[in-house]
């Protein structure tokens, strides 16, 4: 089989490139080259994908989505303030609930930084239970799990409140506020 010297040059070879097969039926025959998966373009190792790594991970992305959630409980504040005097005049009950979901936030996002850093300075013999135990790990990663469970209710609440305060007649969605900032307690999103 004879090869076109000009076609040794490209690499990776094209699905359209085409060698003849052999010089007598080089009219006949056309062999169609398909590009080789190359394992070695790839490689990832496997600590990329540890449990530790995993974990660490999760928590970052817990953590980015509390600064979303935290941002958003301030624009729903703002937005609440400002028709204040429509809710519920001397009602102090949805500002305190609103401050108490704010305040809550923080503190989850202030856990979820605590447990990023520990999971980050942890040895990996000890994330496998060898140092201080097993039990260990298991509690970092039931609290990694409480924080993704109450963002999720906790972005359901959020998302209910920003369609709430969008309403240019905030003050018939009084008790509708009330009902819905309840919730982030029983961290069920439910419905209306």
């Amino acid at each position: 089989m004879s090869e076109d010297p000009s076609c040794r040059s490209v690499w990776p070879p094209s699905p359209t490139l085409t060698y003849p097969s052999d010089a007598a039926e080089e009219e006949a025959t056309v062999t169609t080259i398909h590009p080789v998966f190359n394992p070695h373009a790839l490689a990832l190792d496997s600590s990329h994908f540890s449990p530790q790594k995993i974990a660490i991970k999760r928590t970052q992305v817990a953590k980015q989505r509390l600064a979303s959630a935290h941002e958003a409980w301030g624009l729903i504040t703002q937005k609440l303030l400002l028709h204040r005097a429509d809710i519920a005049p001397g009602d102090e009950a949805i500002a305190t609930e609103l401050v108490g979901f704010g305040q809550e936030i923080c503190a989850q996002y202030a856990e979820a930084t605590l447990l990023w850093r520990v999971l980050e300075d942890m040895s990996e013999a000890d994330w496998f239970g060898k140092g201080k135990g097993i039990h260990v790990t298991l509690r970092r990663l039931n609290t990694l799990k409480g924080l993704e469970e109450s963002l999720r209710c906790w972005e359901g609440v959020l998302l209910e409140l920003m369609v709430l305060v969008d309403d240019d007649e905030v003050s018939k969605e009084c008790e509708k506020v009330r009902r819905v900032l309840e919730k982030w307690k029983d961290g069920l999103p439910g419905e209306l």
